[in-house]
């Protein structure tokens, strides 16, 4: 049985940027500046990954997406996705048969976030995705989001 398998993509980027202005008076005033120029973002070099045809119990091949911290602050990167489902059913299998990880895809991706790497201003990154498909998986064209998430 042949499965076709597609990862879509999504990107959140957390702008946190916060600087306080002054203190005054003896009553403790605060006026707080959320306009600063420091940012904090990233790009990534795809919005979706084709793992292509892959039969139950197998695992598909290593899919790289490359991330660009595109912000002006070091930025910490991690990853969460939702469980895979089937676009034309309700059929589903587990977050957890897709696999990610900077020199191969080892770590199971999972619904809350997940600490990857940081990356300096300007910088780039890999990341490597495979997925495993559950043995007996019924034929399907299944779909799952990743969310990458970038906070300074």
């Amino acid at each position: 049985m042949l499965k076709n398998i597609v990862v879509s993509i999504v990107l959140l980027a957390v702008v946190a940027s916060f600087a306080a202005a002054d203190t005054a008076d003896i009553t403790g005033r605060v006026d707080v500046n959320r306009g600063t120029t420091d940012s904090c973002g990233i790009d990534l070099d795809r919005s979706s990954i084709d793992f292509g045809d892959v039969d139950d119990g197998e695992t598909s091949s290593i899919r790289t997406v490359t991330i660009e911290n595109t912000g002006s602050r070091r930025a910490l990167i991690s990853v969460r996705g939702i469980d895979w489902e089937d676009v034309d059913s309700n059929r589903r299998f587990s977050v957890s048969a897709t696999r990610f990880g900077t020199t191969f895809p080892t770590t199971a991706l999972t619904h809350t976030s997940r600490f990857i790497f940081s990356l300096d201003e300007g910088d780039t990154d890999d990341i490597g995705f495979d997925v495993r498909i559950p043995l007996g998986q019924p034929d399907g064209n299944y779909e799952q989001t990743i969310t990458f998430v970038s906070s300074c």
